[in-house]
């Protein structure tokens, strides 16, 4: 017999993104080449059942797919998948 320990949580490590409503961030001429450009498992919606999310785009000008996955306060998996184009 072998026993071999599984974590089935990882723990949550912050997501990390630019806010480029900051001055200095604004004249920087680092180029952005993000390809993942907002990530948060632990968003909740507010009593209206509605979310609002903000982030920036990065400098590749491509297709973007947003990825929303989460379950329902009755316990029921959803999936939602959309475009967002960056020109």
């Amino acid at each position: 017999m072998i026993r071999i320990p599984y974590k089935v949580i990882d723990p949550v490590n912050p997501f990390l993104a630019p806010d480029y409503s900051l001055e200095e961030m604004k004249d920087s001429h680092i180029p952005d080449y993000r390809n993942t450009l907002y990530w948060n498992p632990s968003l909740k919606a507010e009593k209206d059942g509605k979310a609002r999310v903000e982030f920036w785009s990065s400098d590749n000008k491509s297709n973007y797919i947003i990825n929303i996955q989460g379950i329902t306060e009755e316990g029921k998996p959803f999936s939602f998948k959309k475009i967002l184009k960056v020109k």
